[in-house]
């Protein structure tokens, strides 16, 4: 398991933190807090075929209004999507590419299910899988999220070792009382290529290229919402001396100061503590 030093790749100012939301707004590229799997989520969306579709056909069309519920993908990305009739006899996966209002160009015949006629009658609705489900996160008040997010999740081994070492520094090796953050959440942050390892502190970017900001919150394995600055003294206290170095490393400034006799963040109650902070502010 491996924790990352920071969560973005500039200041973060105290206004960006939301203290009822429990979230924080970041403008200066978001940085992956771990090494972690990113995959993105989508909320459930359903509609009726404003048409009749043939097996053939490659673009379908729902009524007035109903596309806007569903992801519209770019290329290279893609979302699946079911195509069925209201008695549920027939059922075809099909790969969506894109979406233009309530039109969508689809492929066909996809997982094994076999192109077929459709009545103008039935139904299209986004296919989702145990992991890629927004309303699986909840915000504060306990509602669920809604819309498109990318997450950025702990493999569940790493999170069982996130919760083994909270357990034995923080609870003397008994049962883990308080959150274990398993899950970054940005918010409205759409993305449709296949999933993906990054590394502690490596750089997101959005499908387009550039880095990616906005709005974030973490959340336990039962999805619900960690306030970010617990996130953060967790996280920075659990920091192996191996990471630390990596930190004093980084920059050309950056140095590494080890106080003895202190297992936790130093109080900086003494002046030997305060000094190489302000020498560091103060160059």
């Amino acid at each position: 398991m491996t924790l990352g030093p920071r969560w973005s790749s500039g200041a973060v100012q105290s206004g960006d933190y939301d203290p009822n939301a429990l979230t924080l707004n970041i403008t200066n590229g978001i940085r992956s807090p771990w090494k972690g799997i990113r995959e993105y989520c989508y909320s459930p969306a359903r509609a009726t075929l404003s048409a009749d579709l043939t097996a053939g056909a490659t673009t379908v069309t729902v009524n007035a209004g109903q596309g806007n519920a569903f992801p519209a993908p770019q290329a290279p990305g893609s979302v699946i999507l079911v195509l069925s009739n209201s008695s549920g006899t027939k059922r075809e996966v099909v790969n969506c590419t894109a979406r233009a209002g309530d039109m969508f160009t689809i492929q066909r015949a996809w997982d094994s299910t076999a192109a077929q006629a459709f009545s103008s009658s039935d139904r299209l609705e986004l296919k989702l899988t145990g992991s890629n489900r927004t309303h699986d996160f909840f915000n504060v008040d306990g509602a669920p999220l809604t819309g498109s997010v990318t997450a950025i999740r702990l493999h569940p081994q790493a999170a069982m070792r996130l919760e083994r070492l909270a357990s034995q520094r923080f609870d003397g090796g008994n049962p883990v009382v308080r959150p274990i953050p398993v899950a970054m959440v940005i918010r409205a942050a759409e993305g449709f290529r296949t999933a993906q390892w990054y590394e502690a502190d490596e750089a997101l970017f959005d499908p387009s290229g550039p880095a990616l900001n906005g709005v974030i919150s973490f959340h336990d394995n039962r999805g619900l919402i960690v306030d970010p600055l617990y996130v953060a003294s967790m996280l920075s206290d659990l920091l192996t001396h191996e990471t630390a170095l990596a930190m004093g490393a980084r920059g050309p400034r950056a140095r590494l100061v080890e106080v003895p006799a202190v297992g936790h963040v130093p109080p900086l109650m003494d002046p030997s503590q305060v000094a190489p902070i302000r020498e560091f502010l103060l160059g």
